[in-house]
């Protein structure tokens, strides 16, 4: 969530079909996609493993269905709308992957110097390093597979056209 937040906040402030010299770096094809790969897996990591843990009411449920299960639906769409079919390449996909690398590394520093992690499924405390870095691998398998499916519906686009 916060790659999007920090993403669509930078397009709203520039108008999201308006490029400006401090956004351009949030209208690039690739930090689009990442955003979309990164929403998505959101999406689908709290649909399927988090949404039991807890069972918010009210304006917390409110919030929990916009951000949870309408947010990604809409990033996908927004990000498969402006990204133009030609620009994205099976060459970006590195790229694609740096954001969940530099995010993992991210969360395991700052949970050893805090003694805290943001999910169950990678908390180190719980479940020791083998099995949250098992997990981890297979949240970045989901990720990288995601960003694919993102440049191949592209590619497919591009072709089409």
């Amino acid at each position: 969530l916060p790659t999007a937040a920090v993403v669509l906040s930078a397009l709203w402030l520039s108008g999201p079909l308006r490029r400006t010299a401090g956004t351009a770096w949030a209208h690039h094809p690739v930090t689009l996609t990442t955003t979309a790969a990164a929403i998505s897996l959101v999406g689908l990591v709290y649909f399927f493993i988090l949404r039991h843990t807890w069972h918010p009411e009210g304006a917390q449920w409110a919030a929990d269905v916009m951000l949870h299960y309408l947010l990604p639906v809409l990033v996908v769409a927004f990000c498969l709308w402006v990204v133009p079919a030609r620009v994205l390449s099976w060459r970006d996909v590195p790229w694609l992957l740096l954001y969940p690398l530099v995010y993992l590394v991210y969360v395991f520093a700052r949970g050893e110097m805090v003694g805290l992690y943001p999910y169950p499924f990678i908390d180190v405390l719980v479940l020791g390093y083998g099995a949250a870095l098992l997990n981890s691998i297979g949240l970045f398998a989901a990720y990288a597979l995601a960003a694919g499916v993102f440049v191949g519906l592209k590619s497919a686009l591009a072709r089409r056209a």
